[in-house]
């Protein structure tokens, strides 16, 4: 169960990791995905005006005339966007694009960061509170990222150790974002759910994409 001592401290990453000028967020995400609690309830607690999308999110020229410079959604999404030219158009006036939900792939990251200036790749499962880590892309380079504050990341083998840079094994998350229900969990969110990510991660964690 998430609870709201794990929501607060999930807003608490967010301000940390999107920051910037308090503008215009255009939600697309359905209420029944996680990451919707991005767009719908973290950006009115911090000053954005946000804009649920009009009708189907396909209708990008609809949309484009509230001049968002905020977007989160999956990479099949960014897909559509791109190609369509009314969806080029509107990533092009965004400051700051956040992709997660799928694996997003070094061919697409590439083609994001053509059109918009900044691009976030974010990871989690919803059991420690939709984003466990965040990453900027850089051209050529699409990397799970860092761990959001109050976020611990271990890749480890099949008995629980630790493993060396260059070996891969499987992600375990644990910290303050940890639902309640998990094994350890203490005042802390002393908890550590494993992940396996796309057959495994390796040092530094580099999903297969």
């Amino acid at each position: 169960m998430i609870e709201h001592a794990q929501f607060a401290n999930f807003c608490d990453a967010v301000d940390a990791r999107v920051g910037g000028a308090r503008d215009t967020w255009l939600a697309v995400t359905s209420p029944s995905f996680d990451i919707s609690t991005v767009e719908l309830l973290w950006t009115l607690t911090r000053g954005y005006r946000v804009v649920i999308a009009d009708g189907s999110v396909a209708d990008w020229a609809d949309n484009r005339k509230y001049a968002p410079t905020h977007l989160q959604c999956t990479p099949s999404l960014a897909r559509m966007l791109l190609a369509d030219s009314d969806g080029r158009a509107l990533l092009s006036g965004l400051d700051h694009m956040i992709v997660g939900g799928e694996a997003l792939d070094r061919a697409l990251a590439q083609r994001l960061l053509d059109h918009c200036g900044r691009v976030t790749n974010i990871y989690g499962p919803t059991e420690t509170t939709v984003w466990s880590t965040t990453c900027d892309v850089q051209p050529g380079e699409v990397s799970l990222g860092d761990a959001v504050p109050h976020a611990y990341l271990y890749v480890l083998d099949g008995a629980g150790r630790p493993v060396p840079r260059g070996v891969r094994g499987e992600l375990w998350i644990g910290g303050r974002g940890v639902a309640r229900g998990y094994l350890s969990c203490g005042a802390d969110g002393g908890a550590v759910r494993r992940r396996s990510v796309g057959g495994g991660v390796g040092w530094p964690y580099v999903p297969d994409g």
